[in-house]
């Protein structure tokens, strides 16, 4: 039987109220991950560059310096990506959504703005999985260190499979992991260009983005206000009404 794996990373943090976080998840089965670590780490190796991580390739200092504008790299990887994975998520959420709402509603079981993208990130792909893959064993891996992790772990433990958190890097190597990369990358496209449509009216379509959106399946899903709302008054038990007074127990 095949095993399945999503790897989960975020982009942006709730530290910036009115900037898109996107809780970006890929997957595929455990043998095209091992099989695409292979195929990431040649190409890497083929244009000099240690490892994917957007933020840092961006601001272009060594051993980085002029990255951002390899185009030949980036469409290398999509075709890497393409290859060895299914599908990719991406969930976008606004802070300041998230806290407009809070005024009118107890969020506080919820936590806060990356708990609730993280967990809609999981639960999106546990319903495209369930509804287009023969049952199989699937499990979610987390990067560790997001703003906000602490209430995720607390609702992931509720769960009965929950997700395992892990560091970007192995701690035995100090090598970042692949698959993490992976989603760091597709994560980083997807949230600048919510970020510009947020601030500017359109998308700034980059050519590494325009690579991505031709080339990989994608379900991108944003949360606003109003889904925010729904889904307090869909679960009045768990995201009550502020000042409403809660049902009577059925215990």
């Amino acid at each position: 039987m095949a095993v399945y794996s999503a790897y989960y990373d975020a982009s942006g943090s709730e530290t910036a109220p009115d900037e898109p976080i996107v809780v970006t998840g890929v997957v595929g089965k455990e043998a095209g991950w091992l099989a695409l670590e292979r195929a990431w780490l040649a190409v890497l190796r083929a244009h000099n560059v240690p490892y994917i991580h957007m933020k840092e390739i961006e601001y272009g200092k060594s051993p980085f310096v002029g990255t951002a504008k390899n185009h030949a790299l980036f469409n290398r990887l999509v075709r890497v990506i393409k290859d060895h994975t299914r599908k990719t998520f991406h969930i976008r959420l606004v802070p300041s959504d998230v806290a407009a709402v809070a005024v009118e509603y107890d969020l506080s079981l919820a936590g806060g703005a990356y708990a609730l993208a993280a967990q809609a990130a999981i639960a999106n792909v546990d319903n495209w999985f369930r509804a287009h893959t023969k049952p199989a064993p699937l499990h979610h891996f987390v990067e560790k260190g997001d703003t906000g992790q602490q209430h995720f772990r607390r609702l992931q433990s509720a769960e009965e499979d929950p997700a395992t958190i892990l560091p970007s890097k192995s701690p035995i190597t100090g090598e970042r992991f692949v698959p993490f990369q992976v989603a760091d990358f597709l994560g980083y496209e997807h949230r600048r260009a919510m970020k510009y449509q947020l601030r500017d009216g359109q998308i700034e379509m980059r050519e590494s983005l325009a690579v991505i959106l031709k080339n990989l399946p994608v379900d991108r899903f944003m949360v606003d206000q109003e889904m925010l709302v729904k889904l307090c008054n869909d679960n009045p038990d768990l995201l009550p009404r502020r000042n409403a007074k809660r049902p009577p127990s059925q215990d």
